[in-house]
């Protein structure tokens, strides 16, 4: 069985022991090499270890998780540790940056493990973690960076590149500005489940549109964005559309 290398990084020695003992009975092809309780010694035991996977507390005293990916080239997989209503959880997710949520689920650890063996094997791009701290270090939110899951490869857009996302059987037509379009292995749910606090508008089941978008909108229901492909507003959110949506871009 392969090995891969593997630091724990988290200034709570609790924590770096649960994540130890699952580790151990869960995924025997994890060898953790060294533990590392602040970023200066995380960046010490990177230097001296060469880690192939790293688990990485967001929140530390001093430095943070971000702060360590600040400053390094990362040539490893990195799992962020996380809290529930964490800061930077939304970049995490926009990013398609792995992350385990404390307490650890067992299940949540294997798959998060798998994954980062998966990329190490295919020597995947770290695109991801510039993506991530682009997304954290800008204020306007309509810069940030979305992951698009394209097969088995992540394409990096510009939110407000992306005129409209379209449900199309199980999987997602993500429109842009310039002509380009992605065929996403993910639904449609996704997406509105992840951006539902931006700028984007579920108009219809099959239609999620960014609003900054809207050039005109009929009094058959259809709004148009900058394609200029008519886009049904479903019967039942039309007084919401217009109340809330068109007062709002007005």
């Amino acid at each position: 069985m392969k090995k891969y290398r593997c630091l724990l990084v988290d200034d709570e020695y609790k924590v770096r022991s649960v994540l130890r003992t699952k580790l151990e009975k869960l995924c025997p092809e994890i060898n953790i090499v060294a533990e590392a309780c602040d970023v200066p010694e995380a960046r010490q035991m990177i230097t001296d270890h060469s880690p192939d996977i790293v688990f990485l507390d967001i929140s530390m005293p001093g430095e943070t998780g971000l702060d360590l990916l600040r400053s390094i080239e990362p040539s490893f997989q990195i799992i962020f540790a996380t809290g529930h209503h964490e800061y930077g959880l939304d970049a995490l997710k926009l990013a398609a940056v792995d992350y385990i949520l404390k307490p650890f689920r067992s299940e949540d650890l294997r798959q998060a493990v798998d994954r980062a063996v998966v990329a190490l094997d295919q020597k995947d791009r770290l695109d991801k973690y510039e993506a991530l701290i682009s997304n954290i270090d800008q204020d306007d939110r309509t810069e940030q960076t979305l992951a698009i899951a394209v097969g088995s490869n992540l394409e990096y857009v510009k939110l407000k590149r992306i005129i409209r996302f379209e449900g199309w059987q199980r999987y997602t037509k993500i429109y842009c500005d310039n002509g380009d379009h992605y065929l996403s292995s993910y639904n449609l749910g996704h997406y509105v489940k992840m951006l539902h606090d931006h700028d984007f508008y579920l108009c219809h089941k099959s239609h999620f549109i960014n609003i900054s978008r809207i050039s005109r909108y009929n009094k058959e229901g259809f709004v148009y964005l900058g394609d200029e492909n008519p886009i049904p507003v479903s019967r039942r959110k039309r007084g919401e559309f217009v109340t809330e949506v068109l007062s709002a871009t007005s």
